[in-house]
């Protein structure tokens, strides 16, 4: 392990890691006085392996983990640097998804899960490496899900799952059964549950704390309703009296920019065809709006999806899907149909607004003569606990049914999509229904 001084770029060596391990600093955390690093070590040496061939025929084997065997081992240390020390957090290998949180008020936290991910523990751990759970969710399906997998810390930080804030911690969860914001104090007690969906929707994302107050985005989908299909806002909730303050909404927000000290912030919202910033004091007070755009390319482009409901096998859930047709559409014309899928749970692939990288390349298909299919089927988000845990346990078993079943109900009434023609495409874990 070394360390890289930030005046005059020297390197200096600071630890070897154990025999056979093998230092990563990806999301390692310092603490607020830059003195010590939580940081871990890792051993792959139980893992599988997949042989790589080059342009030239040349071979290499990688590490890689298959499913049902054996994990890398990640073990968290805290290091002093000036004494070129470290102490093991002796928190095992039986819950192999653990990351580095943060410090906070001279504590280290870390967040661990089991493989199944239905047990999940925030620990509190001092600085001589002694630990204790202080808050514990469990269920019976997924918690958090893919960003809980090992090297996936950036995602997990930037989900804000965890947050501290003086003598509180901030912890989103969907115990409820749909993902909301509850408020603990340092010993892991809850205070009060301080966001609901009666109140304010499903949470999006923690977004930020400031002078006593959280800040969160919310999403929800209008299922059956094909004209204001999302509900995007953004709110924030004092974290005193628990009253919520709703400052704007989208149905679009596309994200937000603080400055330094938190005393305003802009936000990038609107809808499909028009995208405006608007800045905010840090009351929530709009000051004004100081950027907007209408999106001409859209017309140009022939990005115009139409929105469907249908129904999913079992004959009661609602399934959204969006359309999209090439620019010169023609409804006497037959198009071959191409659905492009993902399928696993944690994300949505309809296209909210045009500004998602893969609209554009899937328009541009679309433009070369196809029609284009894309379904939110049960297992995806914003749609409660139940919805998104449809696929647990049977991943790759069920949700192809449900996407058939979509596409089968709308070729029913538009006859320009040839049947006889379809294709799937799709990225990452979707070649599990390619």
């Amino acid at each position: 392990l070394y360390v890289r001084n930030a005046d005059d770029d020297e390197i200096t060596p600071i630890i070897q890691a154990e025999n056979g391990w093998q230092w990563d600093v990806e999301a390692a955390k310092w603490n607020e006085e830059g003195t010590l690093l939580l940081v871990r070590e890792i051993d792959k040496r139980e893992l599988g392996a997949i042989t790589l061939t080059d342009e030239e025929g040349n071979t290499r084997k990688r590490s890689y983990t298959f499913m049902g065997e054996p994990l890398e081992k990640h073990q968290y240390y805290i290091v002093d640097i000036a004494a070129q020390t470290k102490i093991k957090i002796d928190h095992g290998y039986e819950k192999p998804f653990i990351h580095a949180m943060a410090w906070h008020n001279g504590y280290a936290y870390l967040l661990q899960s089991d493989r199944m991910m239905q047990q999940l523990e925030l620990l509190k751990v001092a600085t001589n490496g002694s630990f204790k759970p202080i808050i514990t969710e469990t269920s019976d399906t997924y918690i958090i899900g893919l960003n809980l997998g090992q090297h996936y810390d950036y995602r997990l930080d930037d989900s804000n799952v965890v947050e501290f804030y003086e003598d509180k911690i901030l912890w989103t969860s969907e115990r409820s059964g749909y993902r909301q914001i509850y408020l603990y104090d340092l010993n892991g007690n809850l205070i009060t549950q301080l966001t609901s969906r009666a109140k304010n929707g499903i949470v999006e994302e923690l977004s930020i704390i400031a002078n006593g107050w959280a800040y969160f985005s919310t999403f929800d989908i209008n299922v059956g309703n094909t004209e204001s299909l999302v509900d995007a806002k953004f709110y924030r909730v004092s974290l005193e009296s628990g009253a919520i303050q709703l400052i704007t909404e989208g149905p679009v927000i596309l994200g937000q920019l603080w400055t330094a000290d938190r005393d305003r912030f802009w936000i990038m919202h609107g809808d499909l065809d028009n995208i405006k910033l608007s800045e905010f004091n840090q009351e929530g007070k709009k000051i004004e709006t100081t950027w907007e755009y209408t999106i001409k390319e859209n017309e140009e482009f022939g990005f115009d999806p139409e929105y469907v409901w249908t129904m999913a096998r079992d004959g009661k859930t609602q399934v959204g899907s969006a359309i999209l047709k090439p620019v010169d559409f023609d409804p006497d014309n037959s198009y071959p149909v191409v659905e492009y899928i993902y399928g696993p749970p944690f994300y949505n692939q309809m296209p909210w607004n045009p500004f998602i990288r893969r609209v554009h390349q899937l328009q541009d298909l679309a433009n070369n003569g196809f029609i284009i299919v894309i379904t939110d089927a049960p297992g995806t988000e914003f749609r409660g606990r139940d919805f998104n845990r449809y696929t647990y346990g049977r991943l790759g078993q069920v949700e192809i049914d449900d996407h058939a079943h979509a596409l089968e109900q709308l070729a029913r009434d538009r006859p320009y999509m040839d049947m006889t023609r379809v294709g799937i495409m799709g990225h990452s874990l979707s070649l599990i229904h390619i």
